[in-house]
Formats: C-alpha cells, structure tokens, sequence
C-alpha cells in the first residue's frame, strides 16, 4: 500500500513538471503575439511592452517575451535600444536546445546594435547568425541573414565587392526555396549596384527582375527597376531607350514617390540631350522640392542638362561647378564619417583587450608566485605590443583617411586651408580612452577639445544643404531646432561619435546626447525612425 502511495506520489510530481515544461516553452498567449508580428507588429509590440510580469513563471517564458519584445519593436520600426532585454534572449538560447529561437535572437541582437550605430557589432552577429543557421539547416533564416549582410556591406561599409557575393549568395538560397518576391528584392538590389561596378550585367540582371515583378504584380518594384535600366542607358548615353524606360516607368499608378522623382529627373535629362526642350522644361516643372541630397544633386543635372539644350552655356557651365561642389562635400562628409567608424573600431579593441585583462587576472590568482610572476611580464610584454600595434595601425588609417580628406581641396590655397582646419579638428577629437567609453570620471580619458568656429559653421552648412527639405517641412509644421539641438545635429552628420559629443557639450554622460537625438529625430520626422536612419536616407 505505501508502495503504491509513493507511485501516485511520483507520477503526480513528474506529470507536474511535464506540464509546467510544456506551458513554459510553447506559452499559448506568446505563441500568438509571436503570430500576430508578421501581421501586425505595431500592435504586437504594445501588447508585449504591457504584458504582466506575473505571467512570466520560468525562464523560457521570460526570455521568449524579451526575443518577441525585440522583434516586434523593429519590425514596427520602433527603436529597441535595449540590448539587456535581446541579451536576456541571446544568454537563453545560447545552449541550443531551441535552433529556431537562438537564430532569432541572435539576428535581432544584430538588428538593435544596427540601430545603434555599432556596426561592427551587428556585423559580427549577423555573421554568427549566418554561420548558425547554415549548420542547423535553416535555410530561410540563412538567406535572410545574407541579404542583411549584403544591405551592411552595401550602405553602410561601401563595400559592393561583398555586398554583390551576400546578395548572390542570398538570391540563390531564396531560388531554392522558391520564394519569388524576396527573390526579387535581392535582384534588384543587385541591378541598382551592377549600375555602378559592372554596367554590362545590369542589363540582363534588370530584365529579368522587371519580368519577374510583372509575374507577382508587384508595380513598385517593377518601376524600381525600370528607373534602374532607365538610369543605365542614360550614362550609357542611349537617349531613347532612357526616355522610353523612366516615361514607361511614370505612366504606373502605383509608382513610388522616391522612383518617380528619380525617374522624373532621367526623363528630363534624356529629352534635354535629344534636343526636346520643351518636353523637357515640362518635366523640369513635374519635379517636386527636392527631399535629400541626391535628389538635390539629380535636380540641379537636369537643369544643367536643360539649359545646355537651350544652349545657355553660361548657366550650363555655372550648374556644373556647383554641382560638383556640392559632390565633393557630400564625399567629404562620407570620409569624415569613415573615419570616425576607424575610430570607433579603436575604441572596440581597446574594449577587446580590457576584457581579456580582467580574465587573465583572474586566472593569474590561482598559480604560484613564481608562474604569476613570469605570466605577468609575458602578459605586459604583449599588451604593450598589441597596444602599440594597434595605434600604429589606427594612427595609419586616420592619417590615410586625412589625406583623402587633403586631396578634395580644389585649386586655390583658401580651400587648401579650410580642408586643413577641418581635418585638423577631426584629428582632435581622437578618443584614446583607458576606463571605457561611458566613463567620465577621468578627464584623462578624452584629449580635450576645442573646435574652431570654422569647423561649426561649415558643419552647421552641410546641415543646412543636405537636409534643406526635412528642414523646410519641420518649419512648416511649426517647430523649430533649439541652438543646442542643431549643434548635435551638426555634430552627428560629421559622424562624430556620441562620446565625443558629450565631452565637447560638457554633458556627464552620453545618454543626455541620446535624448536630445531622439528629440530632433522626432522634430524631424514625427513618422518616426531614428536620427542615424534619417541622416542614412
């Protein structure tokens, strides 16, 4: 009878935690927010932000809530700047008794460092990412993840090299699973870079994502790439074919506003260069304000082109100057950023090997004294090696990054100069800290700083030039950019890091320059999105 008795004890107990398993991995209400974010990840966001906390008994539950929280945010485009909630996920998932969900995890770890400008970061995650997926067999996830890749190689690195192979390597797996529209996505990516590093796959690369748009009724891509062959024939210097392309190309209802303006642009340079001025002048008319730089630069070319069809040399020849002024400080303000990614790429070593000295610490204790002895003086031996080979290198990317700089400075010994004070200023702001980025406890950690008031105006012009239309629209709604908001701002397209920024405003921490961001990003543009992606745009 006890035996008996302690059976039924036994098999309730383990029944018990049976189900508490099961109710902690597939979570019913989690597995339907998880449902509801391909749908509608706006909703399942807020649902997820006021989740109880109550409700939330094991782990498995915490950590499928923090990776959903995650998703959802991202996927409503709503910044998740959190990286203790996706690192709660990432630590979950780490043993892998979940494939699908550390996958996940570790692709939206890769997505909030994105959002936060730590590009390295999201690079090495995206890859680990990849790499993972690739050994479990995910084939979906792999494919994804490499298109990622490629759109960092491509936007943010400038490297189209590797963005073609993650874009090829993507469109292949995408083939074999036969997803058509993403598919698609990949080969009109592809189309808009072989425009620039391989003209002659562009054509048949751009037929074929034109038909295969047709077969999916998808109008907006299928005038994306009609603008892309359209853009082809024209630098190509095929008048009619770009004509025909990006007229055919507006006549779409569902044109999109961004590939209508470009299109708009082509078609007014290619019937300026037929000698239809007329036509052209009326599609010049067509044109709205224009919204971010290249559009500016597109507007300017086609009046240029405009007055050359009506053979006024003068304003021709004036046009062009300006327009390659305006090319060279948009190249500018490219390497400035450059270099302040090498820069951030100094700090992450430094970050590197801080860590690595806190491990080696702590296995020292546990030797003799003697072993502690002969490991201390190997391991100052080799930091001082690695550190200063590291400066070296870093010393010599920024130096190389300078002279670029040097070389946009025109012919006259007045531009030479203010090439030179601007240069000079980025190389000031250096940071060459020993306690960590987000410490300000030690004026040792940043060089001190003092900008010359050439350098804030001439950022406060590029600011004013390259997003003359997001400022435009945000007086027109009535608000305004406080003195010490424009400064940031200013500061921010350079591509000076947030660290810096807080050293040279005097704040005590960066977090005071990641509130003002989202301040202006909100001024300038209540849509929403982060200050990075609507300087990126």
């Amino acid at each position: 009878m006890a035996m008996r008795r302690l059976l039924y004890v036994t098999l309730s107990i383990l029944l018990a935690l049976a189900g508490c398993r099961q109710g902690s991995v597939d979570s019913p209400r989690l597995v339907e927010l998880d449902s509801l974010i391909a749908v509608a990840p706006d909703s399942a966001a807020a649902l997820l932000a006021a989740y109880p906390d109550d409700s939330l008994r094991t782990d498995d539950d915490r950590a499928y809530r923090a990776l959903l929280l995650t998703q959802a945010k991202y996927k409503a485009y709503i910044p998740a700047y959190r990286l203790d909630t996706i690192n709660l996920a990432v630590a979950h998932y780490a043993d892998g008794h979940d494939t699908d969900k550390r996958t996940r995890s570790l692709l939206y770890k890769g997505c909030v460092f994105e959002d936060l400008s730590r590009l390295d970061s999201a690079m090495y995650y995206y890859l680990e990412a990849c790499h993972f997926a690739q050994s479990q067999g995910q084939h979906e996830h792999q494919a994804y993840l490499m298109f990622r890749i490629a759109q960092l190689y491509q936007y943010s690195y400038a490297e189209q090299d590797q963005a073609v192979h993650y874009y090829r390597e993507s469109l292949h797996q995408y083939r074999q699973l036969g997803d058509s529209l993403h598919a698609l996505y990949c080969l009109s990516e592809l189309a808009a870079l072989y425009r620039n590093t391989c003209p002659d796959s562009v054509v048949p690369i751009a037929h074929y994502a034109i038909g295969l748009a047709h077969s999916l009724h998808n109008d907006i891509y299928y005038c994306a790439n009609l603008e892309t062959l359209a853009g082809h024939y024209l630098y190509a210097d095929d008048y009619i074919r770009a004509k025909e392309l990006a007229l055919k190309a507006l006549s779409e209802p569902s044109v999109a506003p961004a590939t209508a303006v470009r299109s708009l642009n082509t078609a007014c340079q290619a019937l300026a260069m037929l000698g239809k001025a007329d036509s052209a002048q009326w599609l010049l008319s067509q044109i709205p304000d224009p919204v971010t730089a290249i559009d500016s630069t597109d507007l300017m070319r086609s009046q240029a082109m405009m007055a050359y069809a009506k053979g006024d040399l003068v304003t021709f020849i004036t046009l062009n100057r300006e327009l390659n002024e305006k090319a060279g400080n948009l190249l500018i303000a490219s390497l400035k950023h450059q270099l302040a990614e090498t820069q951030t790429q100094y700090e992450a070593e430094q970050e590197g090997a801080r860590h690595a000295r806190v491990q080696l610490r702590g296995m020292i204790v546990l030797v003799i004294l003697l072993a502690l002895l002969l490991a201390l003086s190997l391991y100052l031996f080799y930091q001082y090696r690695r550190s200063t080979r590291s400066r070296l290198e870093w010393e010599h990317a920024r130096a190389q990054l300078s002279s670029q700089l040097a070389l946009m400075s025109g012919k006259s010994d007045a531009d030479r100069l203010h090439i030179q004070t601007v240069t000079q200023a980025l190389a000031s702001v250096s940071y060459l800290g020993k306690k960590g980025s987000s410490s300000f406890k030690d004026d040792k950690d940043l060089v001190s700083v003092t900008l010359p008031e050439q350098f804030w105006n001439d950022a406060d012009q590029l600011v004013s030039i390259n997003l003359e239309g997001l400022l435009r629209k945000m007086d027109e709604r009535g608000e305004t950019l406080k003195a010490e908001e424009r400064k940031i701002l200013s500061m921010c397209y350079c591509g000076i890091p947030d660290v810096v920024i807080a050293k040279l405003m005097d704040y005590t921490n960066r977090q005071t320059v990641q509130n003002i961001k989202s301040r202006v990003a909100r001024k300038l543009s209540p849509d929403g999105g982060s200050l990075a992606e609507i300087l990126g745009k």
